[in-house]
């Protein structure tokens, strides 16, 4: 446990022993790593890679050369192949122009053509697609802000019931979750929060304290949402296994179920009386 708490209907007030003691408890510590956009990439191409360079497009990299620049000076060029066999070369100075294609799919794509205005027409409508779609997130982003979202009570004396049960000490990060996820369901505004996490890392107590929340203090259903039907029953089994001492009703639909069970399920969802329901 890692907080007091009273609950005043019955008079009682728990305090935790490292409260009392004050003995600091040791939290696992996390390796955070910094990401930097590189100035260059150059140095990370290999000889027929896919590149992409701001002004010209498409092409492909072939190699570094050597010649004279406009001052006469030898310097090192990288040497970029495009359509028709045409070659640009790249200073050095301006290598931050280049960088790694990335694109869906396994295909290589065309080839640029050096010359025309085809890039800057493909890039002038990427540009116009993006600006189209920021808009369209700010505007419903502006929407959600106005239209507002159910606003829950503070902690129920249940909830802290359910709290205390956890086995583990939380993690740092956990009870940060937790508590932001608390005052964001507790709030006027519509919730709309992604929590990213490594394998291991108490992802899914964050999430089924979220899920009591809605079920015992907002009495709304919940849906969990997985990617694989194996993953659908191992969280229908940690569900219902954390929340045993209590009275909620929790089923999965799965393709392990029959289609008349899971047309039940769904049936007794509509009505209200499955409170959390997991599925892929």
């Amino acid at each position: 446990m890692s907080s007091g708490f009273i609950i005043s209907d019955i008079s009682l007030c728990i305090i935790p022993y490292n409260e009392i003691t004050h003995r600091k408890v040791i939290r696992r510590q996390k390796f955070r790593q910094s990401y930097q956009t590189p100035f260059s990439e150059y140095h990370h191409l290999e000889i027929g890679d896919t590149v992409v360079h701001y002004h010209s497009g498409i092409g492909r990299y072939i190699g570094c050369e050597k010649h004279s620049n406009h001052l006469g000076i030898e310097t090192e060029f990288l040497v970029i192949e495009y359509s028709q066999n045409s070659k640009l070369y790249v200073p050095l100075s301006q290598a931050h122009l280049i960088s790694r294609y990335i694109g869906s799919g396994e295909e290589s794509p065309s080839l640029s053509e050096l010359g025309t205005s085809k890039w800057q027409k493909t890039k002038n409508t990427a540009q116009a697609q993006i600006l189209g779609y920021a808009s369209d997130l700010l505007h419903m982003q502006a929407q959600r802000e106005l239209e507002g979202g159910f606003e829950y009570p503070i902690d129920s004396d249940e909830l802290q019931i359910f709290e205390m049960d956890f086995p583990y000490i939380e993690t740092q990060d956990q009870l940060k979750a937790i508590n932001e996820i608390k005052e964001d369901m507790q709030s006027k505004k519509a919730m709309d929060r992604l929590i990213c996490g490594d394998v291991g890392y108490g992802k899914t107590e964050v999430a089924m304290r979220a899920a009591f929340k809605a079920v015992y203090d907002g009495k709304k259903q919940v849906a969990v949402l997985v990617p694989t039907t194996v993953l659908a029953m191992q969280h229908f089994d940690t569900f219902k296994e954390r929340m045993s001492s209590f009275p909620i009703n929790i089923e999965v639909v799965s393709r392990f179920n029959t289609n008349k069970q899971n047309k039940q399920i769904l049936s007794d969802t509509e009505k209200g009386k499955v409170d959390i329901l997991i599925g892929t």
